[in-house]
């Protein structure tokens, strides 16, 4: 049974082994270290109390890292590992903890897309494989 939860006290490396995997069969695979996700997440203002994660047991299979820039929140990575897609377990993070949603917890003051888009976010032509 999958079991949403916040990212909070699950370790980067726990984090970069769902990412890899999550990535592996774009044309550019996914291949981070985990100080090298950690660096990146961490720069774009990563807060794990904020971001959310699928479990399956006790392993990460879905991802959603929300992110703080100043008082705005957004949404810097999603992503399911290759063996749990076409379950709808994206959907599920990204339902317990919305962006937009979280300036009425006062989390932030606004909620955004990511950088160079308008409006919600689209997917991406390999994403669709993900929802």
């Amino acid at each position: 049974m999958i079991e949403v939860r916040s990212l909070d006290g699950v370790s980067f490396e726990t984090m970069t082994a769902a990412f890899n995997d999550a990535f592996s069969d774009y044309d550019i695979p996914a291949r981070y270290t985990t100080e090298y996700l950690t660096n990146l997440v961490t720069r774009r203002g990563y807060r794990p109390y904020l971001a959310v994660g699928a479990f399956d047991d006790d392993r990460l299979v879905g991802f959603v890292f929300n992110c703080l820039d100043g008082d705005e929140a957004y949404n810097s990575g999603t992503g399911v590992v290759i063996s749990h897609r076409r379950r709808g377990i994206a959907r599920a993070p990204r339902r317990s903890i919305d962006c937009w949603d979280l300036s009425r917890r006062g989390d932030c003051s606004a909620g955004r897309t990511p950088v160079g888009r308008r409006g919600p976010p689209r997917r991406p032509p390999r994403a669709a494989a993900l929802h």
